[in-house]
């Protein structure tokens, strides 16, 4: 049988077609190769994220973290501690066993570890210890101070803002709620975190998000 005749016009159609094919391909992968973040070993997450990075959470070694900015609460349980608090005028002491503090809308400097504060100086709204709330005269603010005084847990909530965290630690990481990343005395550099934060026990956790996170140790991991 003798094949039907294709038309010219067709098979040029085709192969026009073909080759727009594969021209479209090879693009494709060159623009990949060109735009994705490139590390040499370990992984990088990526994703359509928002402007204001991705969300974390963690359970690390507490570092020594100083903070300055505003916190609209920051509650401080200690038992009895050599150092006076200072709020307005007043020198408060801690009575025996279990203290708690709570320091609203604070304004200011403060700087930690996993069991002391280091200082603590700025304003705040209002002040309460344990139970006793003492109060700023209408429209103003109280001064609030600390210095050396040892804890037991520490929770900062609402919008800790931290430039960059930049240590060695053991612990755990989750990023996006799906990839967990373990840490064994590994570098990590936190770039930009903001969320809530608690110290206990010599543990740091925090539960926001960042803008960047690296990690060097037996992986490489860069996400952003």
């Amino acid at each position: 049988m003798i094949p039907p005749h294709v038309p010219r016009e067709k098979k040029d159609h085709r192969k026009l077609l073909i080759l727009g094919s594969f021209i479209f391909v090879i693009l494709l992968i060159a623009t990949s190769a060109w735009t994705k973040e490139v590390v040499f070993t370990g992984a990088v997450i990526g994703g359509d994220e928002a402007k204001d990075g991705f969300e974390m959470t963690a359970d690390l070694g507490t570092p020594y973290v100083d903070l300055d900015g505003k916190f609209s609460e920051l509650r401080i349980h200690a038992s009895r501690s050599n150092s006076k608090l200072l709020v307005g005028k007043q020198e408060i002491s801690l009575s025996d066993g279990q203290n708690t503090i709570l320091i609203q809308d604070f304004d200011g400097e403060f700087s930690f570890d996993g069991d002391t504060v280091y200082e603590m100086d700025g304003k705040s709204s209002g002040v309460i210890v344990n139970g006793i709330p003492l109060n700023p005269k209408q429209g103003n603010k109280l001064k609030v101070g600390l210095e050396n005084f040892d804890y037991s847990s520490l929770d900062i909530k609402d919008k800790v803002i931290i430039r960059k965290l930049d240590y060695e630690t053991t612990g755990g990481i989750k990023v996006r709620k799906v990839n967990e990343i373990e840490l064994d005395k590994d570098q990590i550099k936190l770039i930009k975190f903001e969320g809530d934060l608690n110290s206990n026990a010599g543990r740091i956790k925090l539960d926001g998000r960042a803008e960047k996170l690296e990690i060097l140790g037996k992986e490489t991991w860069s996400i952003s």
